[in-house]
């Protein structure tokens, strides 16, 4: 029992990040990103999203915090991700792309990395970040699409074709 009353007492594992996001210069930080940055405790819920992150999704700050990030990962992409956030919860960074479902039902392809928060430790949640590359993926796709045709009309015409640039 003495023993017991000299020892400090171990804090909430969620005290913290709390603690550390109310750094006035880290918050700062924070509201001017331009990628969503959230961090998520050891059971994948919301504990501060920046507003990117609301951008992103089309959600309120309010309708964030305190739910699981997977309500805006789409269904296809849901139990890949959920396999994803345990490898990270168990203390190892990833990188992933997924789709999510935005509260106006448009989808959006994000680029997401996720590495662990640790406490005296013990990973106690994760911070995340993610980009959203949908016009990045559909901009390369069509260049894609487009060079395979050139190659294609290339390959097949009868008549011979020459390029020629400024100077002859």
């Amino acid at each position: 029992p003495g023993a017991e009353q000299t020892m400090p007492a171990r804090r909430d594992s969620g005290e913290r990040p709390a603690v550390l996001l109310r750094s006035a210069a880290l918050r700062s930080l924070l509201q001017g990103a331009s990628d969503a940055i959230y961090v998520i405790d050891a059971y994948g819920m919301i504990l501060m999203a920046n507003p990117a992150t609301h951008a992103l999704v089309g959600a309120a700050p309010d309708e964030l915090v305190g739910r699981t990030a997977l309500v805006y990962v789409d269904t296809p992409d849901q139990a890949r991700v959920e396999q994803e956030v345990r490898r990270v919860l168990a203390g190892e960074p990833r990188r992933f792309e997924c789709r999510v479902l935005r509260t106006d039902g448009s989808r959006r392809l994000l680029s997401v990395a996720v590495s662990p928060a640790h406490d005296l430790g013990v990973v106690t949640g994760a911070l995340c970040v993610a980009r959203d590359v949908t016009e990045e993926r559909a901009q390369a796709e069509a260049l894609e699409r487009a060079e395979s045709r050139y190659t294609r009309l290339f390959e097949i015409a009868e008549d011979a074709i020459a390029t020629v640039d400024e100077s002859g």
